[in-house]
């Protein structure tokens, strides 16, 4: 009873919030990514991690959904944010292969991308739903 009114209160402060026009933004429940691949050195290598931490989602819920976030480096050169833009793409696409190349249908699959100010380099985020 107790988590339950926390969560509806959490749900209302969030709401009066936004109706006062402040920016808010909060979840019921904060999830942890299954796996964090960053971006740090030219060659990255995901793939064992990648299969196992998916095969482990499966194997716990067979018709698993998944959410990809990319976090790509805000700065404050729009130049280098073109780059970061670029970089993030050619990452996210090598890591919708890596989970296509393991079986994971890709209708199973949602891609989000979020500007991030306070990253060093491009981080990919894999959720469970």
């Amino acid at each position: 009873m107790f988590l339950l009114l926390g969560k509806r209160l959490t749900v209302i402060i969030g709401l009066i919030l936004l109706a006062s026009g402040l920016a808010f933004s909060a979840q019921a429940s904060v999830k942890e990514p299954l796996l964090i691949v960053r971006h740090n050195q030219p060659n990255i290598y995901y793939s064992k991690s990648l299969y196992q931490a998916v095969k482990a989602a499966i194997d716990t819920k067979p018709d698993v959904r998944f959410t990809v976030v990319s976090f790509i480096p805000n700065t404050y050169d729009q130049a280098k944010n073109q780059q970061w833009y670029a970089i993030a793409e050619e990452n996210t696409q090598r890591f919708k292969t890596a989970l296509a190349d393991i079986g994971v249908p890709l209708r199973q699959v949602r891609f989000e991308q979020q500007w991030q100010g306070n990253l060093e380099y491009h981080t990919i985020h894999l959720y469970v739903e």
